[in-house]
């Protein structure tokens, strides 16, 4: 399959899904690659669920960031690992690599993630477009319509990947209510995220709200 056929089958439905730090990757027996909830993403799991059925149903692109351990998140560096439709790329694998890979419809990208928390914070281990070298690559060749963007650290983890899709020049809806807070949020911080996305185009919507506009053609 072509880069042209890799957009064509993940850009397809006009939507991908971005998860940001609701899952970890895990290595089942056999070696086989799986996503397994994380315990603070269970008050979001039903709204997550529903979103996460609907993109393999229509076939959308899935990108989930989660934190590794530093060895983790670089060994095999150039290596993308691939079990079923379930994808890990490591920091190391560049844009190159990218381009002459194709497989998968679900894509993990691990972060770098040792270390206190004021350390996470200095080296921006929270930020996937800063850490991860063919990530803006992969989200160009996906080539969809609209991001639906939802999971956790609303106004850290999440709200640099909503600003960097938006720098990629994509079109971002964030579904509020499948969000979590960042362990350092106030209200204040929260709002001061919202209004600041808002004014860079991104659109914030429930996840009904975004099921019944996708339904009568509204969102685009």
């Amino acid at each position: 399959m072509s880069i042209d056929g890799l957009s064509e089958r993940l850009g397809g439905s006009g939507y991908a899904v971005f998860d940001v730090d609701t899952r970890r990757l895990v290595e089942r027996e056999g070696g086989e690659l799986a996503l397994e909830l994380m315990g603070k993403a269970k008050v979001i799991e039903r709204g997550l669920g529903r979103v996460l059925d609907w993109a393999e149903k229509v076939g959308a692109a899935e990108l989930v960031t989660t934190c590794l351990t530093t060895m983790q998140a670089c060994e095999d560096g150039e290596v993308i690992q691939e079990g079923g439709d379930l994808c890990h790329m490591p920091m190391g694998v560049s844009a190159e690599r990218v381009d002459e890979w194709v497989g998968g419809r679900r894509f993990v990208v691990g972060r770098p993630c040792e270390g206190c928390r004021d350390e996470k914070i200095s080296k921006r281990y929270f930020d996937a477009f800063a850490h991860h070298q063919g990530l803006a690559r992969l989200i160009e060749r996906i080539d969809a319509k609209c991001w639906v963007v939802m999971g956790a650290s609303f106004d850290i983890c999440l709200r640099v990947t909503a600003e960097g899709l938006v720098r990629l020049g994509q079109e971002v809806v964030v579904l509020e209510d499948v969000t979590l807070p960042s362990p350092r949020s106030t209200e204040e911080s929260m709002r001061e995220t919202k209004e600041k996305l808002r004014e860079m185009g991104v659109r914030w919507m429930g996840v009904d709200a975004f099921f019944e506009e996708m339904q009568m053609g509204a969102v685009k």
